[in-house]
């Protein structure tokens, strides 16, 4: 199966960002055999690694200090995850 989610660029206004468009494709696949009582599934998240801020912060970091407030000259993001590739098993024992 297979998993694709898409959002077109978009200006924000409130955080004065360009968001670009983003894409995520997730695989999965797997193979079971019941009356042996295993399953072996494998996945890919994020399948083309794209790498694309998904929120930001509208200004700056802050924080308060003795001497006043510091503005650090970062704004906080996130991003999507870097792409994930794995392997799940599973075995019924006793029955």
């Amino acid at each position: 199966r297979a998993l694709v989610s898409y959002r077109p660029a978009v200006t924000s206004d409130f955080n004065n960002f360009r968001y670009d468009d983003l894409s995520n494709v997730n695989l999965y696949a797997g193979l079971r055999d019941e009356s042996a009582g295993w399953e072996l599934s494998v996945f890919a998240k994020n399948l083309f690694d794209d790498q694309k801020i998904t929120s930001i912060s509208p200004g700056n970091s802050t924080s308060g200090t003795a001497a006043g407030i510091y503005d650090s000259g970062y704004r906080v993001i996130n991003s999507q995850v870097p792409r994930e590739i794995g392997v799940t098993v599973s075995y019924a024992f006793g029955g």
